[in-house]
């Protein structure tokens, strides 16, 4: 089931987030936390880099 914030996403995108959880053997809900998980961990390290950088 699609739900609002999925409505919008284009269907190749879809079937790869299907097939990646799939092959992880994670729900997609699980699969799109651990992914957001990621992503704002990278988000902060290039913060605190560009941080130190400047200093």
């Amino acid at each position: 089931m699609k739900n609002v914030a999925i409505k919008n996403m284009d269907e190749e995108t879809w079937r790869t987030i299907k097939s990646e959880a799939a092959k992880k053997g994670k729900s997609i809900p699980e699969f799109l936390a651990e992914a957001v998980y990621i992503a704002v961990a990278v988000r902060e390290e290039v913060e605190r880099e560009k941080n130190n950088s400047k200093k």
